[in-house]
């Protein structure tokens, strides 16, 4: 992702990591981590590809226990959109958790 489209969202803090790793019972990949205390989240254009990446509150939202996500596709870990009905996610059933996109109408 090369550049923010508008104002990055306010940066996570370690609180909030936590929080988040606790309520969902995972370990974050770094990356994501150093991501997320930068930036926060906000939406993101990079070869003209966009995608909104969520703040930790939505994040967890959209994946806790009984989640929509959760339900429908168990072990992965729901992150962003393109705003266009994909999602980004870790599919966290694989080492290393390799970022997938997958259709929201599956």
């Amino acid at each position: 992702m090369s550049r923010p489209t508008n104002e990055p969202e306010s940066a996570a803090t370690d609180e909030d990591i936590v929080q988040l790793e606790q309520d969902l019972g995972v370990v974050l990949p770094s990356d994501y981590v150093a991501f997320m205390r930068l930036h926060g989240g906000g939406e993101w254009d990079g070869d003209g590809v966009g995608v909104i990446i969520w703040r930790l509150d939505k994040v967890g939202r959209y994946n806790c226990v009984g989640s929509h996500f959760a339900t429908l596709w168990p072990g992965l870990l729901v992150f962003a959109t393109n705003g266009a009905n994909e999602f980004f996610a870790f599919d966290t059933r694989r080492a290393g958790w390799p970022v997938v996109v997958f259709p929201g109408d599956v």
